[in-house]
């Protein structure tokens, strides 16, 4: 590990805390919701757990049980507020955990945000990370708070078409308490519209947004649960999602096909695709198939985990052979009449 600082430190821009790269701590703990706490809780996270160059960077850890509306990356939402868990705590901490002292906390739900320190600064980014999950404090004799928080889409740049399932994870200790599902084509935080209102408390729901007229732009997504005792929480997606355009024609997929893997493509979800890829081995593609690389684009992997299927056939062609070339994808929906070609046949 020495060896490798040092070698670093020889590279051009290595004196940047990261290599020019914006230091987070990706809180992994809480990561649902109905985490209940009274004295104590324990957050977890990961972060780069070395040090470039001469920038010291430290992490403060908060807590807010008002979530600020989606931000892009980097940006520091205005206005956030909550207490501190705990302050500079170093990244080359190796425990990646400490243990947040509740006891006078007041009752209530709430999510854990760090914000990065770097001394010197060198990184004009400041990336404020949000846990996944929530947690509830309530002492003896406090009401226990309802809880929800929406865990998709878990990272940036989420493209969606067709329709786009709204997956929810919500706790409700009364069995009264009620969801409702809204969406926003604004950045600021307004503009909401419900799209599904008394919706279950369901610890893990799910609503389909129909996208059918729905502008392309960016999106907000935004969770509200309350009870019969009037309390109430709200929660945003981490992450702003991506309406494009449904695809009027497929060429666009065989460019994409044909074009080498990139870790920054943005994922393009379907709900009317699948849990998996059936690929009958007597279809099999070679690996410099259009398919295949369709495929490791990440195009048939982000997906997800819906109804329906993905399915990949060959298209004979003149000869009545089974070309590797002659390959198309079809995304099954609630019927056949609503699969979409996303490759055709390479000439």
């Amino acid at each position: 590990m020495r060896l490798l600082a040092a070698l670093l430190a020889l590279a051009p821009g290595a004196a940047l805390a990261h290599n020019g790269a914006s230091s987070s701590a990706a809180l992994t703990s809480p990561a649902s919701a109905g985490e209940i706490a009274d004295q104590s809780y324990t957050i977890a996270w990961t972060d780069a757990n070395v040090r470039f160059g001469a920038s010291v960077v430290t992490f403060d850890f908060r807590y807010t049980s008002a979530m600020p509306p989606t931000q892009e990356p980097g940006t520091i939402p205005p206005g956030i507020t909550g207490g501190y868990v705990a302050v500079a705590i170093d990244e080359l901490d190796p425990m990646n955990r400490l243990v947040w002292d509740t006891r006078l906390v007041p009752a209530g739900t709430y999510f854990v945000w760090a914000i990065p320190t770097e001394d010197p600064p060198d990184v004009p980014i400041t990336r404020v990370t949000f846990s996944r999950g929530v947690v509830t404090v309530a002492h003896p004799g406090d009401p226990i708070h309802p809880a929800i928080v929406l865990p998709e889409p878990s990272q940036p740049f989420v493209r969606v078409f067709g329709r786009y399932p709204i997956a929810y994870e919500a706790f409700d200790s009364t069995g009264t308490a009620s969801v409702a599902i809204a969406v926003s084509p604004r950045r600021d935080g307004t503009g909401f519209v419900p799209i599904a209102m008394g919706l279950p408390a369901s610890a893990h729901g799910e609503v389909m947004w129909d996208l059918t007229g729905v502008a392309p732009g960016t999106w907000t997504l935004r969770a509200q649960i309350s009870d019969a005792r009037g309390l109430r929480f709200t929660a945003y997606a981490r992450h702003f999602v991506e309406v494009v355009a449904v695809p009027a024609s497929d060429a666009g997929m065989v460019e994409e096909a044909d074009a080498a893997p990139r870790e920054d493509a943005a994922p393009l979800v379907n709900a009317d695709a699948a849990m998996r890829a059936e690929v009958p081995e007597s279809c099999a593609a070679t690996p410099s198939s259009p398919l295949t690389l369709l495929l490791f684009s990440g195009w048939v992997a982000a997906l997800g985990r819906h109804r329906h299927a993905v399915r990949r056939e060959h298209q004979p062609g003149p000869d009545h052979h089974r070309d590797p070339r002659d390959l198309v994808v079809v995304l099954d929906g609630d019927d056949a009449e609503r699969g979409q070609r996303a490759a055709q046949r390479q000439s």
